[in-house]
């Protein structure tokens, strides 16, 4: 049956993308095939296999590496999903791989277990494909599609949880930016609700000393508050967990990963935002195509460790200066011990924005504090 499927669909349409999800056991121990002999006009017409260890072992044979595999997708055209969920590995990770192609995609694991993850994921894949989207892509975002559905609850059956339609905006129209921090008394979600009522319309979640578990909890929930506000949400430092999250962007160190690799994890979308001390920075930023620079430090600042030279405002008013006279437009942001005279002084620079963290994050009252920085911003 399965076979004449395949051969009727390709008759009726040439150029068709055909996926098939093996399923030969079920979760719950029921088991459709002993053995399948799969012939080899059958392969061909297949586009993309996703079987998981077990199935891909009982399909292919045992002790196969990857070279073998993609011999394989070589002989018959095709690509294979090998799914990470039931390997013995401390993450997840599902390796597309083709005939001469290696992509691996790492997740967290879930603490819960659901039933059907394997269809919903060839299913999600087959719809991403469907709307022109590649297949590296499509397998990427349908892994995070399969993650959100089994952190859904705590049941074997989850919820598919809707994709927002965004409508955010961009940093190139924005002119504040909070980052989050420690705060005795507050959580990080209470700091972010704060601010956003406050008006602010970006949020970057940097959590520098806390566990990938810890990070990724934490930012399912600063995901939901920027989703409601319509903000901006990035992540610090961390690629994987922006991609896990599927927040927004990234936020990148000058000693984190670079740039146009992190763009090739988490696709063409998303914002890539970079850290920026000299002007040297700036230009090697320029050709990694990041989408922002945060340029700073302005001056001593307790909240990030590993300080490089304060700027001030000589120091950005050179860099603008000569960012101008090259030709170098990416939007620029002033962070590090930035207080409230600072604004007029800064903006004159030619700096598109401000990054805060510890002006808003130490004032007795984080909604008004944000209100009024808003306020004097668009007064300028």
């Amino acid at each position: 049956m399965l076979f004449s499927l395949t051969r009727y669909l390709t008759q009726k349409v040439p150029d068709i993308k055909i996926i098939w999800d093996p399923i030969l056991r079920t979760s719950s121990g029921f088991t459709f095939h002993t053995s399948l002999s799969l012939p080899d006009h059958f392969l061909r017409q297949l586009f993309l296999i996703t079987p998981n260890t077990e199935e891909l072992h009982q399909l292919f044979g045992e002790n196969l590496c990857i070279s073998d595999l993609q011999k394989l997708c070589k002989k018959y055209q095709f690509h294979l999903l090998w799914k990470g969920g039931h390997n013995a590995e401390e993450i997840s990770v599902d390796r597309l791989i083709g005939p001469d192609t290696l992509h691996c995609f790492p997740v967290e694991r879930s603490i819960y277990q659901k039933h059907g993850t394997g269809c919903i994921l060839s299913a999600a894949i087959t719809a991403y494909l469907a709307r022109g989207i590649s297949l590296v892509e499509a397998c990427r975002k349908a892994q995070v599609y399969v993650s959100r559905f089994m952190d859904s609850n705590d049941s074997l059956l989850g919820y598919h949880l809707p994709v927002p339609l965004k409508n955010i905006p961009l940093p190139s129209t924005l002119r504040l930016q909070y980052i989050t921090d420690y705060k005795e008394g507050w959580t990080i979600g209470e700091q972010v609700e704060a601010v956003c009522q406050g008006g602010i319309r970006w949020i970057q979640l940097r959590m520098k000393k806390n566990s990938k578990a810890e990070i990724l909890q934490t930012g399912r929930l600063i995901k939901e508050i920027c989703q409601y506000y319509n903000a901006l949400f990035i992540v610090n430092d961390q690629v994987e967990i922006a991609r896990q999250l599927d927040a927004d962007g990234v936020h990148l160190g000058l000693e984190d990963m670079n740039p146009e690799e992190a763009r090739k994890i988490l696709g063409p979308d998303k914002i890539i935002g970079a850290t920026c001390n000299t002007m040297e920075d700036i230009r090697l930023r320029a050709i990694q195509k990041v989408d922002y620079i945060g340029l700073g430090p302005f001056r001593y600042t307790t909240t990030k460790q590993k300080l490089s030279p304060v700027l001030g405002v000589e120091g950005y008013q050179k860099i603008l200066h000569t960012m101008s006279r090259e030709g170098i437009s990416i939007p620029v942001f002033a962070i590090g011990g930035i207080q409230d005279a600072d604004f007029i002084p800064l903006l004159q620079t030619g700096i598109q924005g401000i990054a805060l963290s510890g002006l808003i994050k130490n004032s007795p009252d984080i909604k008004q504090k944000v209100r009024e920085i808003r306020k004097e911003l668009e007064s300028i």
